[in-house]
């Protein structure tokens, strides 16, 4: 949604371009001489969408790591078992692999009283 007005700004920005029309982007009707352009009021007055790499935000780590975790219990009704390697199934699981073994990692953290990226909730998922 966010992504679509932005690319529609963005859009509008290159058609309003350089001028040699009734009314330049600086205001100027004359269109004698190089015009600059200058942005709309709008584009003041809105707050300035910055993307990484011109990408709109995707989902966030909470939304990644229980889709994550989703794929675990899938993985598990298939295989009855949770030892995920890189080249099961031909390699389909590799992500879920790399994945699991940072969990597993953290688990050890948390479970030892050390700083981890696991919290109580997240625990709890792994261990259900």
């Amino acid at each position: 949604r966010q992504h679509e007005e932005w690319e529609r700004r963005r859009e509008q920005g290159r058609e309003g371009g350089g001028g040699g029309g009734s009314e330049s982007a600086a205001g100027h009707g004359d269109g004698d001489g190089p015009s600059r352009e200058q942005p709309s009021r709008l584009a003041k007055s809105q707050p300035r969408i910055s993307y990484v790499d011109g990408r709109p935000p995707g989902p966030s780590l909470a939304e990644r790591w229980r889709a994550r975790h989703s794929e675990l219990v899938a993985f598990r009704r298939r295989f009855g078992h949770y030892r995920v390697t890189r080249s099961v199934d031909g390699g389909a699981y590799r992500q879920l692999a790399d994945w699991l073994c940072r969990q597993r990692r953290e688990y050890v953290r948390h479970a030892a009283g050390n700083r981890s990226a696991l919290d109580g909730e997240r625990v709890r998922m792994l261990e259900g």
